[in-house]
């Protein structure tokens, strides 16, 4: 009993120095668990969902678009002004508004990983990018610097996202074949790939060279932009299969002329 004491006297004071930052995610973890309780609370009433989503996937799901936009205003607040991609702005201490959009963020990040676990829905793709985006926003809150570059990364994720959201309820909504969904996929797959490939892999570059920059957040953006990549080589792949692959009334006129020819042979 004395030992486990010492135990957790030694484990108390070594997180006494990040009291606030632990009170202030646990805050915001609280928070996003609260916006996810009253989405299922409300959900309840509607009409059964469609698809093969639950309730608790829907809900899930505008929870993330709720973030994605929290995250674009406060990243945006905290990008603010021309350095976006000025490496002296690297590895410098956090701002106020940068260190609330990151708390924010871990405080969903939390949240939300606890509920891929407790479903199982998500692919190990998916887990392995919100464990790095707990490294780093957690690297970024905890050691008070680095906020800049990760909130970068955080935004450039974040921007295509709502777009990812509509297509997932398109899909469920049983629309993914009209025009709205195919428009908004194009539009996906374009702010993807500008976004996360064009502008993330020469910041990324230029966090890798940078000697400011701790080693996780290097090993993080790195991890990320090869997670980007797999998923923009899936959507290329989408759209290679798209492009080339017959209409429903190419194939149908091709139907219908070879039915004629046979008809006329037939006849004669």
């Amino acid at each position: 009993a004395n030992q486990t004491h010492s135990t957790m006297e030694v484990v108390l004071e070594a997180l006494a120095p990040f009291e606030t930052q632990i009170l202030e995610t646990i805050q915001y973890a609280s928070f996003w668990a609260l916006i996810y309780g009253s989405l299922c609370f409300m959900a309840k009433g509607l009409p059964a969902p469609r698809g093969k989503a639950t309730r608790s996937e829907w809900c899930n799901q505008v929870q993330s678009l709720l973030h994605c936009f929290a995250a674009l205003v406060l990243g945006f607040r905290a990008l603010e002004g021309p350095e976006f991609f000025d490496e002296n702005m690297l590895g410098q201490p956090n701002t106020a508004a940068g260190q609330l959009a990151m708390t924010c963020s871990l405080g969903y990040f939390v949240c939300d990983f606890i509920w891929c676990l407790i479903s199982g829905d998500e692919d190990a793709v998916m887990l392995a990018h919100h464990v790095v985006c707990l490294a780093m926003l957690g690297t970024g809150v905890f050691s008070g610097s680095s906020g800049r570059e990760i909130i970068m990364a955080l935004f450039l994720g974040e921007i295509s996202n709502p777009m990812y959201k509509l297509r997932w309820m398109f899909k469920e909504l049983g629309l993914a074949k009209s025009t709205a969904a195919s428009l908004n996929d194009n539009i996906f797959f374009a702010v993807f790939l500008f976004a996360r490939v064009g502008l993330g892999t020469p910041f990324v570059l230029m966090v890798l060279i940078s000697p400011r920059v701790p080693l996780l957040v290097k090993f993080g953006g790195a991890l990320i932009l090869v997670i980007s990549y797999i998923w923009a080589i899936k959507m290329l792949l989408i759209l290679l299969y798209r492009l080339t692959r017959p209409s429903v009334k190419s194939v149908s006129s091709f139907s219908s002329a070879e039915s004629a020819k046979k008809r006329a042979k037939k006849d004669d």
